[in-house]
């Protein structure tokens, strides 16, 4: 079971899909297991449930529910002088984007709030698809 060797698998955006992998943002996730896919979609549908009650608590809680089991990133880039800061940074002076650090706390400097919406859905569906895409046996080559 790849949820107890902590063996990760990739996540994007689906706006960067027909992106180059190596340009390409990308979240690594841990292979959850069915405790951290529960507490997961709990978590997503609490947010959406706090959409209308109190939007104060929604990002928290969506940054919350990619944390459970966000193990890194690549790719994941900025021209802003603010985020640059935030991530302590230093921005080209050629105006080319700045790799961030990964820093799991400070996700939501990185990502527009739509992203982060996408990426607390998309990371419980793909890594469980990744997963039973790996248990599938190879097809010997004929």
């Amino acid at each position: 079971m790849r949820c107890l060797d902590m063996s990760t698998g990739d996540v994007w955006l689906l706006r960067d899909d027909g992106m180059p992998a190596d340009l390409r943002p990308t979240f690594q996730f841990y292979f959850p297991s069915a405790y951290f896919v529960a507490l997961g979609w709990t978590m997503y549908t609490e947010a959406e449930g706090l959409e209308k009650s109190d939007p104060a608590k929604v990002l928290p809680k969506l940054v919350e529910c990619i944390r459970l089991r966000l193990a890194g990133w690549r790719n994941v880039r900025t021209t802003d002088p603010a985020v640059a800061a935030i991530f302590g940074v230093t921005l080209p002076d050629d105006g080319t984007p700045a790799e961030l650090p990964y820093k799991s706390e400070l996700i939501h400097a990185a990502l527009d709030i739509d992203a982060i919406w996408e990426l607390a859905r998309r990371w419980i569906t793909a890594m469980r698809k990744r997963e039973l895409e790996l248990l599938q046996p190879a097809t010997p080559a004929t």
